[in-house]
Protein backbone atom coordinates (compact mmCIF):
# COMPACT_ATOMS: atom_id res chain seq x y z
CA UNK A 1 0.00 0.00 0.00
CA UNK A 2 1.77 3.52 -0.97
CA UNK A 3 1.12 6.05 1.82
CA UNK A 4 2.66 8.61 0.04
CA UNK A 5 0.63 11.64 -1.88
CA UNK A 6 1.88 14.52 -3.81
CA UNK A 7 0.47 17.69 -3.85
CA UNK A 8 1.12 20.24 -6.64
CA UNK A 9 0.89 24.05 -4.75
CA UNK A 10 0.85 26.97 -6.74
CA UNK A 11 2.59 29.96 -5.80
CA UNK A 12 0.92 33.49 -5.19
CA UNK A 13 2.59 36.67 -4.58
CA UNK A 14 0.21 39.62 -2.89
CA UNK A 15 1.45 43.13 -2.01
CA UNK A 16 0.17 45.95 -0.18
CA UNK A 17 1.09 49.41 -0.09
CA UNK A 18 1.43 51.52 3.09
CA UNK A 19 1.67 55.09 1.95
CA UNK A 20 1.91 57.51 5.14
CA UNK A 21 2.12 60.61 2.99
CA UNK A 22 -1.18 59.88 1.24
CA UNK A 23 -3.17 59.52 4.59
CA UNK A 24 -0.94 63.06 5.70
CA UNK A 25 -1.98 64.84 2.99
CA UNK A 26 -5.55 63.68 2.66
CA UNK A 27 -6.30 64.31 6.75
CA UNK A 28 -4.12 67.79 7.15
CA UNK A 29 -6.78 69.21 5.13
CA UNK A 30 -9.10 69.36 8.28
CA UNK A 31 -7.23 71.28 10.63
CA UNK A 32 -8.16 72.83 13.65
CA UNK A 33 -7.11 75.68 16.70
CA UNK A 34 -8.05 76.18 20.23
CA UNK A 35 -11.55 78.07 19.07
CA UNK A 36 -12.59 74.79 17.53
CA UNK A 37 -11.81 73.04 21.26
CA UNK A 38 -14.91 73.04 23.67
CA UNK A 39 -13.21 72.72 26.66
CA UNK A 40 -16.73 72.36 28.60
CA UNK A 41 -18.53 69.20 26.39
CA UNK A 42 -14.92 67.94 25.35
CA UNK A 43 -15.67 68.04 21.48
CA UNK A 44 -13.54 69.42 18.58
CA UNK A 45 -15.16 71.53 15.36
CA UNK A 46 -13.93 70.01 12.15
CA UNK A 47 -16.15 71.38 9.70
CA UNK A 48 -17.03 68.30 7.03
CA UNK A 49 -14.42 65.99 9.05
CA UNK A 50 -13.68 62.44 7.70
CA UNK A 51 -13.71 60.42 10.90
CA UNK A 52 -15.81 57.91 12.29
CA UNK A 53 -16.12 56.11 15.75
CA UNK A 54 -13.19 54.02 16.97
CA UNK A 55 -10.42 55.57 14.20
CA UNK A 56 -6.95 55.25 16.01
CA UNK A 57 -5.60 59.26 15.36
CA UNK A 58 -2.95 61.10 16.42
CA UNK A 59 -2.78 65.05 16.85
CA UNK A 60 -0.17 66.43 14.28
CA UNK A 61 1.05 70.42 13.61
CA UNK A 62 1.53 71.77 10.07
CA UNK A 63 5.02 72.00 9.65
CA UNK A 64 4.86 76.06 9.24
CA UNK A 65 2.25 77.50 11.50
CA UNK A 66 1.56 74.53 14.11
CA UNK A 67 0.88 74.93 17.30
CA UNK A 68 0.03 72.58 20.29
CA UNK A 69 -3.04 72.14 22.55
CA UNK A 70 -2.45 70.84 26.03
CA UNK A 71 -4.86 68.41 25.35
CA UNK A 72 -5.33 66.25 22.80
CA UNK A 73 -1.26 65.92 23.02
CA UNK A 74 0.88 65.33 20.20
CA UNK A 75 2.17 62.62 18.98
CA UNK A 76 -0.11 60.48 21.29
CA UNK A 77 -2.96 58.05 20.39
CA UNK A 78 -6.02 58.85 20.30
CA UNK A 79 -9.91 56.96 18.98
CA UNK A 80 -12.33 59.10 17.45
CA UNK A 81 -15.49 59.60 18.93
CA UNK A 82 -18.32 60.63 16.18
CA UNK A 83 -20.34 63.14 17.65
CA UNK A 84 -22.33 64.33 14.01
CA UNK A 85 -20.46 65.36 10.64
CA UNK A 86 -18.66 68.63 12.17
CA UNK A 87 -17.72 67.98 15.29
CA UNK A 88 -16.24 64.92 17.39
CA UNK A 89 -15.00 63.96 21.00
CA UNK A 90 -11.27 61.89 21.60
CA UNK A 91 -11.18 58.73 23.84
CA UNK A 92 -8.21 57.15 24.78
CA UNK A 93 -9.12 53.33 24.38
CA UNK A 94 -11.25 51.53 21.57
CA UNK A 95 -13.77 50.47 24.44
CA UNK A 96 -14.15 54.12 25.45
CA UNK A 97 -14.96 55.02 21.98
CA UNK A 98 -17.36 52.30 21.68
CA UNK A 99 -18.67 53.26 24.92
CA UNK A 100 -18.74 57.23 24.26
CA UNK A 101 -16.73 57.84 27.40
CA UNK A 102 -14.70 61.30 25.91
CA UNK A 103 -11.09 62.12 27.12
CA UNK A 104 -11.13 65.86 28.21
CA UNK A 105 -9.54 68.38 25.99
CA UNK A 106 -7.48 71.83 26.88
CA UNK A 107 -7.14 74.29 23.98
CA UNK A 108 -4.39 76.29 25.35
CA UNK A 109 -3.05 78.04 22.37
CA UNK A 110 -3.53 75.36 19.32
CA UNK A 111 -2.82 76.06 15.68
CA UNK A 112 -3.17 74.10 12.87
CA UNK A 113 -3.57 70.81 14.25
CA UNK A 114 -5.06 67.88 12.82
CA UNK A 115 -5.64 64.11 13.47
CA UNK A 116 -3.77 61.56 11.13
CA UNK A 117 -5.45 58.36 10.54
CA UNK A 118 -3.08 55.36 9.94
CA UNK A 119 0.03 56.20 11.27
CA UNK A 120 0.12 55.04 15.17
CA UNK A 121 -0.86 51.25 16.59
CA UNK A 122 -2.04 48.25 14.55
CA UNK A 123 -2.37 49.31 10.43
CA UNK A 124 -4.38 46.63 8.83
CA UNK A 125 -3.31 46.09 5.52
CA UNK A 126 -6.03 43.95 3.79
CA UNK A 127 -3.92 41.39 2.31
CA UNK A 128 -5.12 37.64 4.01
CA UNK A 129 -2.99 35.04 3.86
CA UNK A 130 -5.11 31.88 3.83
CA UNK A 131 -4.71 28.88 6.41
CA UNK A 132 -2.39 26.16 5.18
CA UNK A 133 -0.13 28.42 3.08
CA UNK A 134 3.69 28.14 3.40
CA UNK A 135 4.99 31.99 3.64
CA UNK A 136 8.73 31.56 2.68
CA UNK A 137 9.74 35.12 1.71
CA UNK A 138 8.21 38.73 2.17
CA UNK A 139 10.01 41.43 1.20
CA UNK A 140 9.38 45.63 1.52
CA UNK A 141 10.35 47.69 -0.92
CA UNK A 142 10.79 51.51 0.42
CA UNK A 143 9.54 53.85 -2.09
CA UNK A 144 9.27 57.06 0.03
CA UNK A 145 11.38 57.18 3.39
CA UNK A 146 9.36 56.83 6.21
CA UNK A 147 9.71 59.97 8.82
CA UNK A 148 8.21 59.90 12.45
CA UNK A 149 6.65 62.75 14.04
CA UNK A 150 8.63 63.84 17.94
CA UNK A 151 6.89 67.65 18.31
CA UNK A 152 8.16 69.04 15.57
CA UNK A 153 8.95 68.68 11.74
CA UNK A 154 12.90 68.42 10.99
CA UNK A 155 16.21 67.29 11.69
CA UNK A 156 16.24 65.31 15.16
CA UNK A 157 12.34 65.04 15.19
CA UNK A 158 11.74 62.27 12.41
CA UNK A 159 13.05 59.05 13.40
CA UNK A 160 11.96 58.01 16.95
CA UNK A 161 9.29 55.79 15.67
CA UNK A 162 9.06 51.74 15.48
CA UNK A 163 7.67 49.99 12.90
CA UNK A 164 6.75 45.90 13.12
CA UNK A 165 5.22 43.55 10.74
CA UNK A 166 3.09 40.77 11.64
CA UNK A 167 1.08 38.00 10.64
CA UNK A 168 -0.01 35.59 13.36
CA UNK A 169 2.08 36.59 16.11
CA UNK A 170 4.10 39.86 17.01
CA UNK A 171 6.85 40.45 15.13
CA UNK A 172 6.80 37.09 13.06
CA UNK A 173 7.42 39.01 9.86
CA UNK A 174 9.68 41.99 11.08
CA UNK A 175 10.00 42.92 14.86
CA UNK A 176 9.91 46.40 15.51
CA UNK A 177 12.52 48.34 13.78
CA UNK A 178 13.44 52.16 15.04
CA UNK A 179 13.95 54.39 12.01
CA UNK A 180 17.07 55.90 13.24
CA UNK A 181 18.71 52.43 13.87
CA UNK A 182 19.46 51.74 10.07
CA UNK A 183 18.04 52.07 6.69
CA UNK A 184 15.31 49.82 6.85
CA UNK A 185 12.61 52.05 6.22
CA UNK A 186 14.92 55.18 6.25
CA UNK A 187 16.10 54.57 2.83
CA UNK A 188 14.58 53.86 -0.85
CA UNK A 189 14.82 50.43 -1.69
CA UNK A 190 14.08 46.69 -1.98
CA UNK A 191 14.36 45.04 1.65
CA UNK A 192 14.50 41.91 3.35
CA UNK A 193 12.42 40.81 6.71
CA UNK A 194 12.74 38.31 8.66
CA UNK A 195 11.33 35.35 6.58
CA UNK A 196 13.07 34.35 4.15
CA UNK A 197 16.44 36.53 4.99
CA UNK A 198 18.64 34.00 7.12
CA UNK A 199 21.45 36.45 7.45
CA UNK A 200 19.02 38.38 9.96
CA UNK A 201 19.95 37.02 13.60
CA UNK A 202 22.57 34.37 12.08
CA UNK A 203 25.98 34.01 13.41
CA UNK A 204 28.98 33.85 10.83
CA UNK A 205 28.93 30.44 11.19
CA UNK A 206 26.51 29.66 8.75
CA UNK A 207 28.20 30.72 5.50
CA UNK A 208 27.49 27.55 3.23
CA UNK A 209 24.89 26.58 1.19
CA UNK A 210 23.59 23.76 3.22
CA UNK A 211 23.38 26.06 6.32
CA UNK A 212 22.12 29.46 4.88
CA UNK A 213 19.49 27.14 3.37
CA UNK A 214 18.17 25.37 6.40
CA UNK A 215 18.24 28.74 8.10
CA UNK A 216 15.99 30.50 5.32
CA UNK A 217 13.77 26.98 5.75
CA UNK A 218 13.79 27.58 9.05
CA UNK A 219 11.99 31.05 8.60
CA UNK A 220 9.33 30.07 6.73
CA UNK A 221 6.06 30.46 8.22
CA UNK A 222 3.20 27.93 8.25
CA UNK A 223 -0.36 29.54 8.64
CA UNK A 224 -2.09 27.80 10.90
CA UNK A 225 -5.29 30.36 10.09
CA UNK A 226 -6.24 32.86 7.91
CA UNK A 227 -4.16 36.45 9.15
CA UNK A 228 -4.46 39.70 8.03
CA UNK A 229 -0.71 41.25 7.61
CA UNK A 230 0.03 43.99 9.69
CA UNK A 231 2.01 47.16 10.17
CA UNK A 232 2.33 48.33 13.99
CA UNK A 233 3.67 51.97 14.30
CA UNK A 234 4.62 52.80 18.03
CA UNK A 235 6.26 55.01 20.31
CA UNK A 236 5.80 58.15 17.65
CA UNK A 237 3.55 58.50 14.49
CA UNK A 238 4.64 58.15 11.25
CA UNK A 239 3.72 61.14 8.74
CA UNK A 240 5.73 60.47 6.11
CA UNK A 241 6.63 57.80 3.52
CA UNK A 242 5.48 55.40 1.43
CA UNK A 243 6.40 51.48 0.90
CA UNK A 244 5.23 47.87 -0.32
CA UNK A 245 5.02 44.73 1.13
CA UNK A 246 5.58 41.72 -0.86
CA UNK A 247 4.20 38.23 0.47
CA UNK A 248 5.27 35.12 -0.95
CA UNK A 249 3.44 31.76 -0.28
CA UNK A 250 2.75 28.57 -1.11
CA UNK A 251 -1.30 27.41 -1.01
Amino acid sequence: MNYNTIKYLKRKIAKATIDFTSYNTIDSAFTFDAANIDETADTITITGHPYNTGDLVSPILTATTGVTATAPAIGTAYYVIYVDKNTISLATSLANAKAGTVTALTAGGAVDVFLQRNCFGPIGTGLVVPKGALVDRVSIRVITACKSWDGAWGAGNEDDATIALMLLGAGDVLAAVVLDSGTLFSATGAKGTIIGSPILGADAAHDTAIEVAALQAASSLVMTSDANLTVTVAVDPVGTGKFEIYVDYLI
